[in-house]
């Protein structure tokens, strides 16, 4: 199914819909950032095209891109805000 995505204006959160629903995820709350399919927790058929989100929670949620190369530009770049929202990083910004 075809979703829409988008950052929070603070770019701490990813608002994700689907068929009519909205749900927020908040940044800080994904602890892990799967690509692909080495991910045996989850029922979620899984390929090559994937990006699988852990939610501390333990949800989880799979967005399922064009090509491999969308799927790792994708995850890349969750994985930067996911960073930031975390506050991974920001002591060295000080230097």
């Amino acid at each position: 199914k075809a979703s829409a995505c988008s950052m929070s204006r603070s770019l701490d959160a990813l608002k994700v819909k689907l068929a009519g629903h909205a749900k927020t995820i908040q940044l800080a709350d994904v602890e892990e950032i799967h690509a692909g399919t080495d991910l045996k927790r989850v029922d979620t058929p899984l390929d090559e095209l994937c990006v699988t989100l852990i939610l501390a929670s333990q949800d989880a949620i799979t967005f399922r891109l064009d090509d491999v190369e969308d799927r790792d530009t994708f995850a890349a770049c969750l994985l930067m805000f996911v960073q930031r929202a975390q506050g991974v990083g920001l002591e060295d910004q000080d230097e």
